[in-house]
């Protein structure tokens, strides 16, 4: 073979790891080459040995590279942030697939995975499951455990591990995951547990979450574009996630245009379930919630402000006051600013939601289910939904 191109992934066995080369190891995983450059002996993927190249088949084969390669243990004992960091370096710039293996991967630092755009692959970071593959952050040195920054267009994704904090009762990480600048993404199966804010999307549109759970921190989700960014939240799609007991909201939205959410869980969080503003900026809605369910939240089940024309839509949702303990002020609370102009009109739309109570909530002419704030401004109002009480009709 000539120069090796770096462009495949490989997974290793278990029995594999640690071992010493030697010529018989090197011929049951390895593919004898003839020539290489010097640059390309990493002592992993292309050894060197009796003086011949080696090649690892399972890379040659597009397999992925399993952490452990790299000197992660996953003991729940070593600190292995040296180690992941060093095995997410190596394949963000090949854009390899880099696999976390079962157990417990304690971090103590940032993580940075930063995208390389000259990759000829994409990079991909997968675990064995999220109550296998555990991603335990110690310490008070992390900002960031998983620091995500891409070029737009990255096709990055991520699936199929836990974050978690342990240590006390209160949220008592920084951020679990960033992403900064992502593009066509995609993220499934992931868990991140008591964290000031689990999941921080900045800059990021065209995306989708999948079976991702933001829980016990202050704030499960915020999705927001900081200054000089390309894009608002937009088209961005959350199904099947769960965000619950979070000191103040389950998701929080700076301009939401076209977030969509489907079969999600909204439960026991402080403020309430989903904060939003709309400012019309890239499109004319702000969000879709659909089939969701919503329970013994404080505050607002969803708080939407609009500062534009647009509408917002929910269908077929269930929302549940608990308890004369736990209930909300109303369910969907929509506010249209003043400084909209005359011109501009909203719509928004409810059909098919349920609005009931259990325990010994006692519903109140106060506490409508739906309140609309007008402020003199052009509102289109649908209301086709399930009242448990005429007392809680818009």
């Amino acid at each position: 073979m000539k120069k090796l191109i770096l462009t495949f992934i490989f997974f290793i066995s278990i029995n594999g790891f640690g071992q010493k080369f030697s010529k018989e190891y090197l011929n049951h995983y390895y593919t004898e080459v003839e020539q290489s450059n010097s640059s390309d002996i990493d002592g992993k993927i292309v050894v060197k040995f009796e003086n011949k190249i080696y090649i690892l088949n399972d890379f040659l084969l597009g397999n992925q590279i399993n952490a452990k390669f790299f000197g992660v243990k996953a003991d729940g004992v070593s600190d292995d942030t040296t180690n992941l960091q060093d095995a997410i370096n190596f394949c963000t710039k090949k854009g390899l697939t880099l696999f976390l293996p079962t157990g417990k991967i304690i971090t103590s630092r940032d993580l940075n995975i930063n995208l390389d755009k000259n990759a000829s692959t994409k990079f991909r970071l997968i675990g064995n499951g999220i109550s296998n593959t555990i991603i335990l952050n110690i310490g008070e040195k992390t900002e960031i455990v998983l620091n995500v920054n891409g070029n737009y267009y990255d096709m990055f994704s991520m699936k199929d591990f836990s974050i978690e904090r342990i240590d006390g009762e209160k949220p008592s990480g920084g951020i679990g995951i960033k992403l900064n600048k992502l593009v066509y993404s995609n993220f499934e199966n992931i868990d991140i547990f008591r964290f000031k804010t689990a999941l921080l999307a900045n800059d990021v549109s065209s995306s989708s979450f999948k079976n991702v759970n933001g829980r016990w921190g202050e704030n499960g989700v915020i999705l927001t574009m900081e200054p000089n960014g390309m894009s608002n939240p937009n088209l961005i799609e959350f199904r099947s996630c769960i965000f619950n007991s979070n000191l103040e909201w389950g998701i929080k939205i700076d301009n939401a245009h076209n977030v969509n959410f489907y079969n999600s869980l909204f439960e026991d969080n402080g403020k309430g379930g989903i904060y939003t503003t709309y400012n019309n900026s890239n499109g004319a809605v702000s969000i879709n919630v659909n089939n969701s369910y919503f329970e013994a939240n404080k505050g607002y089940d969803i708080y939407l402000k609009s500062y534009g024309q647009g509408s917002h839509n929910f269908y077929g949702n269930t929302f549940n006051r608990v308890s004369k303990d736990k209930f909300t002020d109303h369910n969907i609370f929509v506010e249209i600013d003043s400084s909209v102009p005359d011109f501009f009109d909203n719509t928004v739309t409810t059909i098919g939601n349920g609005f009931f109570s259990a325990g010994t909530y006692n519903p109140s002419e106060k506490r409508k289910a739906i309140k609309i704030v007008e402020n003199n401004k052009k509102v289109k109002i649908i209301d086709n939904n399930s009242y448990r009480t005429d007392k809680e009709k818009l």
